[in-house]
């Protein structure tokens, strides 16, 4: 009578067991979906694609009038499964204009006309207006020169904060093709490069 008790309890966790671990073993994880978002479940809201897969220009007006500018809060990436991350996170009054193409060397500095010689194969170039990363002479991003050890972007730097001009260019060992996409609350733009 005990064993089969003991037969029973130890079916009864075994069930729950599998039960609880069912999600776990069964999901896929997308890795095309942006990983800067909360679930469409808590945010309600879908990132919007500006642009899918290219190589070529990705450009959009923001609407915003020049007298008004978004403050670029944060600068930040990632390596994810195919592709490599990069997130410029935005204050209100949301995102600003953008432009993303691939630029020739030597990249320069906006003000001082100063060359970069960045490592890589390609710099893809990232321009937002109006935008700003300081606001009140304090920079609104501390660190504008990021070193990374990510399988395309090897460096990611500031080049230009300048009348409501903010343009950072992205070093890629290739300049393979990227997508841009756009999430709010924070307002973002996330631009992901094929690796």
């Amino acid at each position: 009578m005990g064993s089969q008790y003991n037969l029973r309890l130890l079916t009864v966790l075994s069930v729950c067991l599998c039960l609880a671990l069912l999600p776990a073993c069964t999901s896929k994880e997308n890795h095309d979906a942006p990983s800067d978002v909360s679930p469409p479940a808590a945010t309600g809201q879908a990132p919007e694609v500006v642009a899918g897969w290219t190589a070529g220009i990705v450009s959009r007006s923001s609407g915003l009038p020049q007298s008004r500018f978004s403050l670029l809060s944060n600068v930040r990436a990632a390596g994810h499964a195919g592709y490599d991350r990069i997130v410029f996170e935005f204050s209100e009054p949301g995102i600003p204009g953008l432009h993303l193409e691939y630029i020739d060397e030597p990249v320069r500095q906006c003000g001082s006309g100063k060359a970069l010689y960045l490592p890589g194969d390609g710099w893809l170039e990232m321009k937002f207006t109006p935008a700003r990363m300081h606001h009140q002479s304090m920079t609104t991003v501390a660190d504008r020169d990021m070193y990374l050890r990510l399988p395309v972007v090897q460096r990611l730097v500031a080049t230009c904060d300048f009348e409501n001009r903010v343009v950072w260019v992205a070093a890629v060992a290739e300049p393979n093709r990227y997508r841009v996409l756009t999430l709010d609350d924070p307002p973002r733009v996330v631009v992901d490069i094929h690796h």
